[in-house]
């Protein structure tokens, strides 16, 4: 019994300790809520009426910057139209002066006119006027009067001008005389024939001599002579190779164009232990076909050895305009002899027209020009 009496006394202490704070801050939300609801009251009406004031300011600011834009703008209107009333007395008084300076110009033009007519001559008058006895001149007023006064010029009468024939005259133009021209005819000669030379007993004449070609390509024949030094000694054949400047021609034969190589190369170990010069290999005689010359071009043959090459001496060249084909025949006037070679500069053109066997058979003949009339009649 008392185990179960002091527990209910627990129970019931512990409730009300749990139950005080509950009532505490119920107490404290009951008392902060009477002393808060007056002051919101408060509030609420100077918010109210601070509202109202506001509105009021605005309202009565807008009702006078209204009557500002009013004033300015009736200003303005009334500026506009002060302005447009002196605008249009200006224009009045304008008016009114341009009509007084065309009123005065018409005076002085009627007067002009009036002035004008008066100075006119008037034709003899129908108006007599009536002599008085001042007027009238008695004998001795005569006889005192020098003759000059009294005496009148002579009228002359112009005889009456027909106005439409002299009008007509000048009308009518005057037309020159026109001069007609015979045409004469040319005078046609007859031509004049002349015999053939061959019927005089006079060779016939020579064909005419090539130009040379704008084309810069030559063919140049060559005839070597056999060194006199080292292995050429005992072996009279030589390796000729063409040089113009830094580059070197090889010989392909008579039908093929040259093969173009730089001169290091040319002359250097791999072409000497190779190909040396081509098909003029081991030849005292040689045909480059197709080398390019540059204006006035220096060449200089080279044979080739095995250490030290054999370089003949340069000579500045062009094409030869003398070369020509008579008979199947190659024959050029203008042989270049120099030491150690000579050559025969032919224009490529030729040398098309004369053929492989004509330039072989040239440079075997040792490039010897033939006389004209004998190659004729070969």
């Amino acid at each position: 019994m008392r185990f179960e009496t002091a527990a209910r006394v627990g129970v019931f202490a512990l409730s009300a300790c749990l139950a005080m704070p509950v009532l505490a801050e119920s107490a404290a939300h009951d008392i902060a809520n009477r002393f808060s609801e007056p002051p919101a009251k408060v509030s609420v009406q100077t918010d109210d009426a601070d509202r109202k004031a506001y509105e009021a300011e605005m309202l009565e600011r807008a009702r006078h910057e209204a009557a500002e834009r009013a004033g300015t703008a009736a200003a303005a209107d009334e500026t506009d139209e002060s302005r447009q009333r002196a605008l249009e007395a200006q224009r009045e008084a304008e008016g009114r002066e341009l009509a007084e300076k065309l009123k005065r110009a018409e005076e002085q033009r009627k007067a002009k006119a009036a002035g004008a007519v008066a100075k006119e001559p008037v034709g003899e008058s129908t108006f007599k006027p009536v002599l008085t006895n001042k007027d009238v001149l008695t004998n001795k007023d005569r006889a005192a009067k020098p003759a000059s006064d009294t005496a009148k010029a002579p009228v002359v009468v112009k005889p009456p001008v027909d106005d439409a024939a002299d009008v007509a005259r000048e009308s009518v133009p005057v037309t020159p005389p026109v001069q007609t021209v015979q045409p004469v005819a040319p005078k046609i000669e007859p031509p004049k024939v002349l015999p053939p030379p061959m019927a005089l007993g006079r060779p016939a004449p020579l064909p005419p001599v090539a130009r040379m070609p704008d084309d810069p390509r030559v063919t140049v024949l060559l005839v070597m002579e056999p060194g006199k030094k080292g292995i050429r000694r005992f072996n009279k054949t030589a390796d000729p190779v063409l040089c113009e400047g830094t580059l070197c021609f090889v010989s392909n034969g008579a039908a093929e164009p040259v093969r173009v190589m730089a001169m290091r190369k040319a002359l250097g170990p791999g072409n000497t232990f190779g190909k040396r010069a081509g098909a003029c290999r081991n030849k005292l005689t040689c045909v480059f076909r197709g080398v390019t010359l540059d204006g006035a071009s220096t060449i200089q043959p080279v044979d080739l050895k095995i250490m030290v090459h054999d370089r003949r001496e340069a000579r500045a060249v062009s094409g030869d305009a003398s070369c020509r084909v008579i008979a199947g025949r190659l024959s050029c006037g203008r042989t270049v002899v120099a030491a150690g070679y000579r050559a025969w500069i032919v224009p490529e053109t030729v040398a098309q027209e004369a053929g492989p066997q004509a330039l072989e058979a040239a440079v075997v003949r040792g490039l010897v020009a033939a006389p004209m009339r004998e190659a004729a009649i070969n």
